[in-house]
């Protein structure tokens, strides 16, 4: 019981809320630019160039908004390495959504962006931004 606690108390605060609301607005405008790009391109390799937007994007928002922390050089190259797992994850679900199952790309990308928020926040908040106080 002890360790649901902990699970709870991991998603159930503000601090996971605001991760949530800019995690929408960033799967949106990856969405979106995942969707630009494959006016262009084939759909997987657009959904890596827009991926790459919305996780500029989302380091962002995420340093001021939801951590309340500072950017720099070091803290973005770990954001890129905590969002690897989340990216292989998306990308993998692209393309069997697209390649494999032959739905529209539309719901590939839609459906990436919403399963990994999850391990992603708890990447972040414990490799990115990490708070001696917690």
């Amino acid at each position: 019981m002890n360790n649901l606690k902990k699970v709870v108390n991991i998603f159930y605060n503000k601090q996971f809320m605001l991760f949530i609301l800019i995690g929408g607005i960033n799967s949106i405008v990856t969405i979106i630019v995942s969707y630009i790009y494959s006016l262009l391109f084939e759909e997987v390799f657009s959904f890596i160039l827009g991926y790459t937007t919305g996780t500029f994007i989302s380091y962002i928002l995420n340093s001021y908004i939801t951590f309340k922390d500072e950017l720099g050089i070091k803290k973005y190259v770990k954001f890129l390495i905590s969002c690897i797992p989340n990216f292989i994850t998306q990308l993998i679900i692209v393309w069997l959504v697209v390649e494999i199952f032959s739905w529209h790309k539309m719901i590939g990308y839609i459906l990436a962006a919403a399963i990994g928020m999850p391990i992603t926040f708890i990447l972040l908040k414990l490799y990115v931004f990490i708070k001696k106080n917690e």
